[in-house]
């Protein structure tokens, strides 16, 4: 699916482009032992006629339907960040589209707004990086902690 080369540092992604169309990064994000993945489906609303839609779905690898997170507009819902172990997931969420951007977090069972923000990866399974979602603050990037439900700014 996606083939590492571990000594040149790149990735060859010309198999998972060619077997899952139209997804491209972030919409999607893979696991740390490459068994699950987190993607965002649905419709933009580029096509006349069919209506702007999103899920976040967590999916056994390389399966496109399996729990769905969350169902929404595709403006509102974006870019699911699976956990190392494959049992959470971060994404943002707008209220209202070019509102504040939210980090969403799903814990296995419910989804739960955390801060303002946009989640970029998770550190380990309790803590994870997001940037600030607000537009004089787009270099500011934070480190959370679900344990102790803090923030501490990074730069």
């Amino acid at each position: 699916y996606v083939v590492f080369d571990v000594i040149d540092l790149v990735a060859d992604t010309k198999i998972l482009r060619a077997t899952f169309e139209n997804y491209f990064y972030p919409q999607f994000s893979i696991n740390k032992d490459g068994s699950k993945w987190a993607l965002a489906l649905g419709n933009p609303g580029n096509e006349q006629g069919k209506p702007n839609s999103a899920k976040i779905v967590l999916a056994n690898y390389p399966e496109v339907e399996q729990k769905v997170v969350e169902e929404g507009s595709w403006a509102r819902i974006q870019k699911p960040v699976i956990s190392p172990q494959g049992d959470r997931l971060l994404y943002q969420k707008y209220d209202v589209v070019n509102g504040p951007i939210y980090v969403q977090f799903w814990d296995g069972e419910k989804s739960s707004r955390l801060t303002e923000g946009v989640p970029t990866i998770w550190v380990d399974n309790d803590r994870f990086i997001y940037k600030s979602g607000k537009d004089s603050k787009l270099n500011e990037i934070y480190l959370y902690d679900l344990k102790s439900n803090s923030s501490k700014k990074l730069n």
